[in-house]
């Protein structure tokens, strides 16, 4: 004879042994997040930009930059970031010569702080030419990349632990 239900079985065993079976049960429903997103104040000026609303993106990047500043320091990465963001806005704007300042700060500062063969300060100076030859500038822009190449040729490629972009996982 057959069980009235396949579960029937199951019931009985929830009532006599509760402990064991309380794995089913539903999660607690979620609680209200009462820290802000570890992401920080940084990404309304992104969206900005995602929606093509360069303004107010600039607005919000120079506020955060500023910030950061205050914080962490002015050649922190984080601000040097939020900096960078400034000029990309800026290029967005159409006011290249502004940007043109603001990405040779920005390069000038990632160089200092973190070595000229660092990927951060390599491509600063990738973005610095890229808006030299927005400017026509294109002479000093190829000057540029060419020191940026010769930079990337002579970094550390082993990632050991004296490289400065820190030791890599071995396969």
């Amino acid at each position: 004879m057959r069980p009235a239900s396949p579960w029937a079985g199951w019931a009985a065993a929830r009532r006599r042994w509760p402990s064991t079976t309380t794995w089913w049960r539903p999660a607690p429903a979620p609680r209200a997040r009462t820290t802000p997103r570890p992401c920080g104040p940084a990404r309304p000026g992104v969206n900005y930009g995602r929606l093509d609303r360069w303004p107010e993106a600039l607005a919000e990047a120079h506020s955060v930059a500023a910030a950061r500043a205050r914080v962490l320091g002015a050649d922190h990465p984080d601000t040097l970031a939020s900096r960078r963001e400034v000029a990309v806005a800026l290029g967005r704007l159409g006011r290249w010569a502004e940007a043109l300042d603001a990405y040779r700060d920005v390069a000038d500062a990632r160089a200092r702080t973190l070595g000229a063969a660092h990927l951060d300060a390599l491509a600063s100076r990738g973005e610095q030419a890229q808006c030299l030859a927005r400017l026509g500038r294109t002479a000093e822009a190829d000057a540029s990349t060419a020191g940026s190449r010769h930079c990337a040729r002579s970094a550390p490629r082993t990632g050991g632990s004296g490289s400065p972009h820190g030791p890599r996982a071995a396969g």
